[in-house]
């Protein structure tokens, strides 16, 4: 049945659309998160097909909103191409092709994020030409969905392009489109370069495709890295929670001790999740800075799953001399956590726990079968076993399986037809 234009009820269409927008933020929060669950993942895409698929259903009779819509930030451009992308007639996918040229560099990334996620079809893979034809914007985001969805045929020209320029959300997307390229060659000094970066985006995108592409000196050069008192302790530090193994349990103490790092570095403990670290978070509990007393209770439950906060909050304080008494009334408190009850949890579970290789959320983790897919694992844990995975070759997995959304639309794929 096809309602007349009258029947549509545009503020109906509007309610959708910021609803879609609402959950499409909190989905690129979500994906890598340490608080959520692929259960949680699950029912946040299942509302995010219900009002995609209800924003199908509008596109004829609310074209001129679409266009609008087009043109704006990444959430808002993705909820307006996203719907248009399963539509798949030549029309729709035309509308989203003539509104890449020009848009904002959020913009961008919200046409990527459409364009990536959506089931592929004929009508838009055609524009495989614009790889090589369109401007660096545009061929950086038609190669990202392409690679995304396996279908890229040459990456060379146009990831060098992507990692030369001096946008910085082009070079994280040169870098993951890499991260499908599993006979790239790279070099270190291209890593550093990346880590040396002033937004850490780029480092981070860097050390993921290294690791997808299983670069065969990269868990060296992390090792030396961590070993020298360079700018790229940190980074380093991180891709090897990631991959390390058992032996490298002493380079990742030395680095939560490196007081230099700042707080951020105690995060590694649980990615790296070697029981071993247990004790030493337990000593960083006692810390005079409040974040790492309370980052290494956090630390701590992750591996363990077992409560240790307190009833005590205290006070991030600036370190800035000059910060105001009013900032400092007004600074954000955290929550700290009980070292004696930390010590008698860890005094009762130690003898079971120290056998693990791994340990999350108080179960073993020492193969990367045993947390993928796990309904105990959270994503980020589930994120970095499958990056290990891709590393050690144990399995064929990608990047895409980890991003793409679960399931598949239904109104938008019987629209196609």
């Amino acid at each position: 049945m096809i309602l007349e234009a009258s029947e549509w009820n545009l503020s109906i269409v509007e309610e959708h659309f910021e609803e879609l927008q609402s959950l499409w933020l909190r989905r690129l929060v979500a994906i890598e998160s340490r608080e959520w669950f692929e259960s949680d993942i699950r029912k946040l895409d299942a509302r995010i097909a219900a009002h995609a698929d209800s924003l199908v259903l509008s596109f004829e009779h609310a074209l001129a909103f679409f266009l609008e819509n087009l043109q704006g930030e990444q959430e808002q451009v993705f909820s307006a191409a996203f719907p248009l992308s399963y539509i798949a007639s030549t029309e729709s996918i035309e509308l989203i092709f003539s509104k890449l040229e020009g848009a904002s560099l959020s913009g961008m990334n919200g046409f990527a994020d459409a364009l990536s996620h959506a089931e592929h079809y004929p009508e838009w893979t055609k524009k495989h030409g614009l790889v090589k034809s369109a401007s660096l914007p545009v061929a950086g985001v038609v190669a990202y969905a392409l690679a995304m969805h396996g279908m890229l045929q040459s990456v060379e020209n146009i990831v060098e392009m992507l990692l030369k320029s001096s946008e910085a959300s082009e070079n994280v997307r040169g870098w993951t489109i890499l991260n499908h390229v599993r006979q790239a060659k790279l070099r270190p000094e291209y890593i550093e370069q990346a880590w040396a970066h002033e937004d850490p985006s780029v480092g981070i995108a860097a050390t993921n495709a290294a690791i997808w592409t299983k670069q065969p000196w990269f868990e060296s050069f992390c090792l030396a890295q961590c070993h020298q008192s360079s700018n790229h302790r940190l980074s380093a530090g991180k891709a090897l929670s990631i991959i390390g193994r058992s032996s490298h349990a002493d380079t990742i103490k030395s680095i939560l001790l490196d007081e230099a790092l700042g707080p951020q570095r105690i995060e590694f403990a649980s990615a790296f999740g070697h029981p071993s670290l247990l004790p030493m978070l337990v000593e960083l509990m006692c810390s005079s800075d409040p974040q790492v007393a309370s980052a290494s209770m956090g630390e701590f439950q992750r591996m363990t799953n077992l409560d240790i906060e307190s009833e005590t909050r205290e006070k991030v304080l600036s370190s800035n001399q000059i910060a105001s008494e009013l900032e400092n009334d007004f600074a954000d408190e955290v929550i700290m956590p009980d070292v004696d009850k930390a010590k008698q949890r860890m005094k009762d579970h130690m003898s079971e726990w120290s056998s693990f290789a791994r340990l999350h959320r108080g179960i073993s983790a020492e193969t990367e079968s045993e947390v993928v897919g796990s309904s105990n694992a959270d994503l980020a844990a589930q994120m970095e076993a499958t990056m290990r995975m891709a590393f050690s070759g144990s399995a064929n997995v990608t990047y895409a399986s980890r991003i793409q959304t679960r399931g598949r639309w239904v109104i938008g794929r019987l629209s196609a037809r």
